[in-house]
């Protein structure tokens, strides 16, 4: 059933990451919207990163351990990626 939703598994894993990351850079732009000047902003993008330091970790790593298993090459040439950094990271 994934499968007609998704080309195949990378498409997929990408998506489940730019998901996460879209939920924790919108909790972040809460954060930092009753923020009045750059101390304040600053003050808050590190107490966000501190209460949600594990959710980081385990993104980090599962970008990694994905990249060691299709590759850096695989990963940076896939079409998967590219579009996901086109399209939603920048």
């Amino acid at each position: 059933l994934l499968y007609r939703y998704f080309a195949g598994k990378q498409e997929m894993f990408l998506m489940m990451v730019y998901q996460f990351a879209q939920m924790l850079l919108k909790e972040l732009g809460e954060a930092l919207s009753p923020a009045p000047n750059r101390e304040e902003m600053l003050e808050a993008v590190f107490n966000h990163l501190e209460q949600r330091e594990i959710d980081y970790q385990r993104l980090h790593l599962a970008l990694n351990d994905f990249i060691r298993l299709v590759g850096v090459e695989n990963f940076q040439n896939s079409d998967e990626f590219g579009e996901l950094i086109e399209n939603h990271l920048l």
